[in-house]
């Protein structure tokens, strides 16, 4: 949850690392595939959003499609809120 409420938080706050290792850590942990769908699909679009904001937009597309596999909606969602 620290990672997704600090993947939203505004540039400025300066938690855009510890978000990326929160959420990271979540989608390693070995009972990340018995969450539910939608968890999963915040997870992985986070990830997304976060690395589109390194520029990293190969990692982004792949997680991005991840959490559309996952839960399309929540995924969709979470990329078209995401502020440039």
């Amino acid at each position: 949850m620290r990672g997704i409420a600090y993947a939203n938080f505004p540039a400025f706050f300066g938690r855009a690392q510890t978000a990326w290792q929160c959420l990271d850590l979540a989608r390693d942990h070995s009972a990340f595939m018995t969450v539910p769908r939608r968890y999963r699909a915040l997870t992985y679009a986070h990830l997304a959003v976060l690395s589109h904001r390194r520029r990293e937009d190969e990692t982004a597309h792949i997680l991005l499609k991840r959490a559309q596999e996952a839960d399309a909606q929540t995924a969709d969602h979470v990329w078209t809120s995401r502020s440039d």
